[in-house]
């Protein structure tokens, strides 16, 4: 499971109730004695948009705590631990703000600052996920993931669905749709015995679709990554 969707569980159950007040100079600051990077300036995940940091800090994971917990004031936070995962959480106006840390090396500490957008979209009953709209599937498809991010230069969407079609029928329909738009066909070929899975590549100018397939307990899944490269995307 990637971070983005390790975070999700704690935003949505957190935000139903954690209202906090941060500092107006900074109100999301990393923690003390740390060097800070960004894993993702804006991410989609089961309709809520994330913005991801990590840190790493020469400080304890209990000095840290206690930062957050001064900075936002008794009451107004959650604490929690998912092993090796310690959390601090809290609601800030319409967003929510969570802090996940553990031990790396040297007993140095490391983690991830992540600001939702999800208590806004949930006060205001506008929450939903997104259905893989503009997608090419099958008919009856199950959408149960689609997540969108965008990075300098980049902006990239991965969506994973399940329907009933064999993994052939599923590869000769995307294989059909996609050279019908005119794309470059770079790879299609199978990867499983008899037909249950294949590996599809397109590339239309910037833009480029992998797809994975695989039969899967009577079902086959499908993998799929767009990608666009200094572009708004499709």
């Amino acid at each position: 499971m990637s971070i983005k969707h390790s975070l999700v569980a704690i935003i949505v159950i957190s935000s139903l109730f954690i209202i906090g007040h941060a500092s107006a100079d900074d109100p999301f600051p990393a923690p003390p004695y740390a060097s800070v990077g960004s894993v993702t300036e804006s991410t989609t995940v089961l309709g809520m948009t994330l913005a991801i940091r990590k840190f790493e800090s020469d400080a304890a994971i209990e000095d840290i705590l206690q930062y957050y917990r001064e900075l936002w004031g008794e009451g107004e936070y959650v604490e929690s631990e998912a092993s090796p995962w310690q959390m601090i959480t809290s609601r800030q106006g319409d967003e929510l703000y969570n802090v996940q840390i553990q031990y790396g090396g040297s007993r140095n500490t490391w983690g991830y600052l992540s600001i939702s957008d999800l208590p806004g979209k949930l006060d205001s009953g506008k929450y939903q996920v997104s259905g893989g709209e503009g997608f090419p599937k099958m008919a009856g498809s199950q959408v149960i993931n689609d997540q969108r991010s965008k990075d300098p230069g980049k902006t990239a969407r991965t969506l994973l669905l399940y329907n009933d079609f064999s993994p052939r029928a599923n590869a000769t329909f995307y294989e059909n749709h996609y050279k019908n738009k005119g794309w470059e066909a770079i790879m299609s070929q199978s990867t499983a015995p008899r037909e249950k899975g294949y590996a599809l590549y397109f590339r239309q100018g910037r833009q480029t679709v992998s797809i994975t397939i695989n039969q899967l307990d009577g079902k086959t899944s499908i993998v799929a990554n767009e990608v666009s490269r200094g572009l708004l995307g499709r």
